[in-house]
């Protein structure tokens, strides 16, 4: 799967590679269920995050709370792989970026059940990448 990537960045390949980054972060994060870890990759002032099952999660206090309750003990049976695969700078210090989403055995094989298509809509603040928006999105297969 490659990475395409659209509009004008301040520092393209650094640009790209601190968006690639930030999406491995969120894996990271994820997977080792570091709850402090994920909420840094939010910006503070009013973060949107939509769970997979669609719960909205509106202000960073609130994704916080969801997420110290969910994330602890949340891989006890397997994780998931993120990979991105588009990014649109909308702005230079705004990108909307596409997540290809797999779930993972314990034992990271590949396991059964829906893939996730994340979208993240990043802005640029200080220098660094972070979560504005949000939503994560299961793939459902039509019959």
């Amino acid at each position: 799967m490659s990475l395409e990537i659209f509009g004008v960045a301040d520092d393209p390949q650094n640009d790209v590679d601190a968006i690639v980054g930030l999406v491995a972060a969120v894996q990271e994060a994820q997977q080792n269920e570091k709850v402090e870890a994920f909420l840094s990759l939010f910006r503070k002032a009013d973060p949107v995050w939509t769970t997979g099952h669609g719960k909205r999660l509106s202000g960073w206090q609130t994704i916080h709370d969801f997420t110290a309750q969910v994330l602890p003990g949340s891989t006890r049976h397997g994780t998931a792989a993120y990979t991105p695969v588009r990014i649109l700078f909308i702005r230079p210090d705004v990108a909307a970026v596409n997540v290809h989403q797999v779930l993972l055995n314990s034992d990271g094989t590949r396991a059964d059940g829906p893939e996730g298509r994340p979208f993240y809509i990043l802005a640029k603040e200080e220098g660094l990448w972070k979560i504005a928006a949000a939503q994560n999105t299961q793939v459902h297969e039509n019959p």
